[in-house]
């Protein structure tokens, strides 16, 4: 006697609501656990130094800035 086989895989349209389900539950947790930090000020530790205050930065794209930013020099921020 030949056997058939079910398939337990869910209709198309069922597979389509759970992964929408699943993409609201990963958006509602992710909304409570990071909605907290909407209250929180911005906080702007080295911003000036490193960046406004930067000639690399400041002096905009250039041959020498773009090879500058890709190189261990910029643990020497500033230096020219």
């Amino acid at each position: 006697m030949h056997r058939t086989s079910r398939s337990t895989a869910l209709p198309r349209r069922d597979r389509r609501f759970v992964t929408a389900c699943i993409c609201v539950c990963l958006l509602v947790v992710t909304w409570i656990v990071y909605a907290q930090t909407l209250r929180f000020d911005f906080v702007n530790y080295d911003d000036p130094r490193y960046v406004y205050q930067n000639t690399r930065i400041t002096d905009g794209i250039s041959v020498a800035n773009v090879a500058w930013a890709f190189s261990i020099s910029i643990l020497k921020i500033g230096t020219r």
